[in-house]
């Protein structure tokens, strides 16, 4: 994987190249609209932790609950990215993190627990949720924070 090759190397110009070009096709796609793992990267970005970390965090909390929601969607993604269905998405973007030793919930960025159902509310309320295939429930999304929090 490019993101691994170019932490482990930062002279590796092609693996630092293909990082870049995935950058940028996400925003481009920021463009498409963001969805519910970005609600709750702004919902939980409310203790001044860093933005790419929690919107990382709310993939692997919400990729279970769109797998369910909009299969094809998130299978087309885990074609991308080499592997044979959507349901292998979350255990192969946390195998990442721990291989780059990136945190994994909320509490390994030192995240200080909160009200959950007001955070779930906010979440549910995020105007990124409009031009989702699926807008989750406020319970779908106390699920998901209380995830990020284990």
């Amino acid at each position: 994987m490019p993101a691994e090759a170019a932490t482990a190397d930062g002279q590796d110009r092609e693996a630092r190249t293909q990082l870049m070009l995935g950058a940028f096709c996400g925003g481009v796609a920021i463009g498409k609209g963001l969805g519910p793992a970005h609600a709750i990267a702004i919902t939980v970005g409310d203790q001044g932790l860093h933005h790419g970390m929690l919107s990382g965090l709310g993939v692997l909390a919400s990729i279970a609950t769109m797998h369910e929601q909009v299969p094809d969607r998130v299978n087309d993604v885990a074609e991308a990215m080499g592997l044979s269905g959507g349901d292998r998405i979350e255990a192969s973007l946390r195998q990442l993190f721990e291989k780059l030793k990136l945190p994994t919930s909320l509490r390994d960025m030192g995240y200080r627990p909160v009200d959950l159902h007001e955070l779930a509310c906010a979440a549910a309320a995020s105007h990124f949720n409009q031009s989702s295939r699926y807008c989750p429930s406020e319970q779908e999304f106390a699920r998901m924070l209380q995830s990020m929090l284990a």
